[in-house]
């Protein structure tokens, strides 16, 4: 829970706000355990599973918004454009696509993955951050990942489904027998010259990028929404890769400044 408090310190929330939020989500993860069960998902039940109060369940449930559509699903569109044959040339080589009316094929590609939000949307929070650009031939995809440009909610979002998975991803490494083990690497070094640190983010940036393209090009041989080989198969499971570095030069700079307090002492 450390850095949790440590952001919300940075952050100016105060106990009241995290606590309000911690019981909203007390009670989704208890509701999402009962599902698919026989359980009856009552206010006492709730109550017991999460040491929220009857009423604040009560509450909480009567307020609760709907469920928001999968965090994943733009990054989903542009990994069934980059490899699936309909849509690329060959896997990483994403076509260039029509965009006029529900039989174009960017329209197609939106509805091969989910058949519940507006194509139009979806090009249009494409095209805010960039990720294409739209020509006299259609819709060309410029970017390989999505990343949610000044949307600081779903930014957020995409950090707690990024922390879950992580907790899970330990959690089996040392409670359960899951073998062989899920991946969680850390590297640190702490005397890199803060002057190289432009040149190692840039680094990181590329070649965790490159990676990924392998992770992608990999499971995409794989997924049986884009493989058709792979449809024949009954069972299924999600794959998820994360990765990230962090330059902490604020730390840096705090430490030199100290250092040189006490040379002039």
């Amino acid at each position: 829970m450390k850095p949790v408090a440590h952001f919300c310190i940075r952050r100016g929330l105060k106990l009241q706000d995290v606590t309000e939020v911690f019981k909203e989500v007390a009670v989704q993860a208890a509701q999402a355990q009962l599902t698919g069960t026989q359980a009856d998902k009552n206010h006492s039940r709730l109550s017991t599973m999460t040491g929220v109060h009857r009423k604040d369940v009560a509450r909480i449930l009567q307020s609760e918004k709907s469920e928001p559509r999968r965090l994943d699903l733009i990054q989903r569109v542009i990994g069934q454009w980059r490899y699936d044959p309909r849509f690329s040339n060959q896997p990483g080589e994403p076509k260039v696509l029509t965009r006029e009316g529900p039989s174009s094929s960017f329209f197609q590609l939106v509805r091969s993955v989910s058949l519940d939000i507006n194509p139009l949307s979806v090009l249009a929070e494409l095209e805010r951050t960039e990720s294409v650009s739209i020509g006299r031939l259609g819709v060309k995809l410029e970017r390989a990942m999505y990343v949610p440009t000044g949307n600081v909610a779903l930014g957020f979002k995409l950090l707690g489904a990024d922390i879950d998975e992580l907790t899970r991803a330990v959690e089996e490494n040392l409670l359960e027998k899951v073998g062989p083990h899920n991946l969680h690497i850390r590297t640190e070094f702490d005397r890199i010259p803060l002057s190289a640190s432009k040149k190692v983010r840039q680094w990181l940036l590329r070649e965790g990028s490159e990676f990924h393209a392998k992770v992608r090009s990999f499971l995409a041989g794989l997924d049986r929404d884009i493989n058709p080989k792979g449809k024949a198969a009954i069972d299924s499971c999600r794959v998820v890769v994360g990765a990230f570095s962090h330059i902490d030069s604020a730390a840096l700079k705090a430490s030199h400044a100290r250092m040189s307090q006490r040379s002039k002492s």
